[in-house]
């Protein structure tokens, strides 16, 4: 496995950029992030189909294109090595009500923070923080916990272990 260039520490968001998912207010939180002095950088794998254009146009009218590390589609084994390393996924999308990113952020023992505004609520439970996806701010305060709390991260982790053994087959059989 080749990984590309990546930054020391990163969140990673995986989706296409289609309008629902959202990256245009995930842009406009990592402007505030920026503009508090700190120092966050995504990594977007996916494809470009939809609003790509309208985000690239964004991130360069606020003066963070280098905030972001697009890598197109990637391998499955990429995929599950860019959700180790990170900070953990920031998940912005507008609508579920499921969505396969959380799921293998579960799996991977990746904290995360996601849309708190469907169904993901009831599928996580305590094991992602959850913010506004209308309001950058409330994106950036999430990054802002799971980039400095280690104790948040190691809680979400740990709550999103006890969901994965719930849903392993050998718990529906016992």
């Amino acid at each position: 496995l080749v990984l590309p260039k990546l930054p020391v520490s990163y969140f990673y968001y995986p989706a296409q950029f289609w309008p629902h998912k959202n990256h245009l207010n995930l842009a406009r939180a990592v402007r505030l992030l920026v503009d508090r002095g700190l120092d966050p950088h995504i990594v977007l794998s996916g494809g470009v189909a939809g609003s790509h254009q309208e985000f690239t146009d964004l991130v360069d009218r606020l003066g963070i294109t280098n905030r972001f590390t697009e890598l197109g589609y990637v391998s499955s084994e990429l995929v599950a090595t860019l959700y180790r390393q990170s900070i953990g996924l920031v998940y912005p999308s507008y609508f579920g009500p499921t969505n396969i990113p959380p799921l293998e952020a579960l799996v991977h023992e990746t904290p995360m923070a996601v849309s708190g505004n469907y169904a993901m609520r009831e599928q996580l439970g305590n094991a992602a923080l959850f913010f506004d996806p209308d309001s950058p701010g409330s994106i950036a305060e999430s990054m802002v916990e799971l980039w400095h709390n280690e104790a948040t991260r190691g809680a979400l982790v740990a709550a999103g272990r006890m969901i994965v053994e719930r849903h392993r087959p050998s718990a529906f059989y016992a």
